[in-house]
């Protein structure tokens, strides 16, 4: 008997948190033929997803111009990129028929309306196949979609990006399941490889001191100006010998955020790393992980530092943290003159959105940096805080719980 044939769509694998999710989830074996259906020719996949039993990539089109020339036509006309794909979707679906789409990115919701109404015209679609939308961003799911696909089922990587979407869309109150998304099992083995002779000197320079580290793309989003000046007072007004490593993409801030820490005399103590495809092997050697977001939906890199043993001081915002670090998952009221210590890690109050630069630190600045110091010299918290994250991340997120998680709603939408 054939089995069912599931698709999970994205625009390209790299790094980013869907692209690896829907890399983890798509594998052989079970009781679905799966496949990672990807829309862009970008071949950057190959770093990204030699995960166990991967179940292997299909391009959409093999025209690698749509990729070259899409930043140029999102700019002249961003709707003639989405029709493009939709026509390349629409041939897709007519010759391969899969009996469930997984839709991981906002955009190929609005490929999708598009080949909606190509099928309109052309009538060569004659049942759709079940459609489930991943909700990795607090993204809008316009009236349209909602219209057209009104059977669509919906799943959320934790309880507070669930309750967003209810308090945004309250139709689909009952259309949505929480699974979490799944940490990467090859991480342990990605940390054990050695890192260039430049950021190992660096590294044996700041051997006897606090090393903190941050991992993100260096925009508004991840605000690290928090983190250059929480290091900037570690060492200037606490007199703590620490080092800040940010490892992330250019941004819109790269600039400021450089030009920062030169104003705050501390270039000496935050290295910019820029993007590193195996940001493991130097996560694996730092004290602590300062994660500085504003927003965050079920942030990876916090799983990645669990299962690697450093523990993590994350502001509370509205989704993520706080459920990962077990405190609670009511989001009525967040964080806002203290700081919690879980089992987990340290939860502390979301930062001003505003970017700082010499100003004396916040109220929130202060307890984040005072959380940090907590957990630094309290030796024993420090090691049970490390032995319980690991424990509960490999046991709540791993690979094969999620994927059985995902198979199970899965056959449950075939047999409706």
């Amino acid at each position: 008997m054939k089995k069912p044939l599931l698709i999970h769509m994205v625009p390209f694998l790299s790094y980013g948190g869907a692209e690896k999710v829907a890399a983890l989830l798509a594998y052989k074996g079970g009781g679905f033929t799966q496949r990672i259906l990807m829309f862009l020719n970008k071949q950057t996949y190959e770093t990204s997803v030699p995960v166990d039993k991967f179940a292997g990539v299909e391009l959409l089109t093999n025209h690698k111009v749509f990729y070259k020339q899409y930043g140029i036509i999102k700019k002249i006309h961003k709707a003639l990129i989405v029709f493009l794909y939709s026509i390349f979707l629409y041939r897709y679906l007519v010759n391969k028929k899969p009996d469930v789409i997984v839709i991981h990115s906002e955009v190929i919701r609005r490929i999708l309306v598009v080949t909606f109404y190509l099928n309109k015209v052309f009538g060569l679609i004659k049942g759709w196949p079940k459609v489930v939308v991943v909700l990795h961003s607090a993204t809008f799911v316009t009236s349209t979609f909602r219209k057209l696909f009104p059977d669509t089922l919906y799943i959320a990587p934790s309880v507070g990006i669930k309750g967003y979407y209810e308090y945004e869309h309250p139709e689909l109150k009952n259309k949505i399941r929480v699974v979490p998304n799944p940490y990467d099992p090859r991480i342990i083995k990605l940390a054990q490889h050695r890192i260039n002779a430049e950021h190992l000197r660096l590294f044996r320079e700041a051997r006897k001191s606090l090393k903190l580290i941050n991992i993100g793309a260096l925009t508004l989003g991840k605000a690290q100006w928090h983190f250059i000046r929480g290091v900037w007072y570690l060492n200037r007004v606490l007199g703590i010998n620490t080092h800040g490593f940010i490892l992330g993409a250019d941004g819109a801030l790269s600039r400021r955020l450089k030009q920062l820490a030169q104003d705050l005399s501390i270039s000496s103590h935050v290295h910019f790393l820029g993007f590193q495809a195996n940001p493991y092997k130097y996560l694996k050697r730092m004290d602590i992980f300062w994660f500085t977001t504003l927003s965050e939906v079920l942030p990876l890199v916090l799983l990645e530092s669990m299962i690697l043993k450093v523990p993590i001081v994350s502001t509370d915002v509205v989704t993520g943290p706080r459920e990962i670090l077990g405190y609670s998952t009511d989001y009525s009221e967040l964080l806002h003159d203290r700081f919690v210590v879980t089992k987990y890690g340290v939860l502390t109050p979301a930062m001003e959105d505003k970017f700082l630069t010499t100003e004396p630190l916040t109220p929130a600045e202060k307890l984040n940096i005072e959380a940090i110091v907590k957990l630094y010299k309290d030796k024993k918290l420090y090691e049970s805080i490390r032995e319980n994250a690991y424990v509960y991340a490999r046991k709540e997120y791993s690979i094969k719980r999620v994927r059985r998680l995902y198979n199970s709603y899965f056959e449950k939408i075939l047999a409706s």
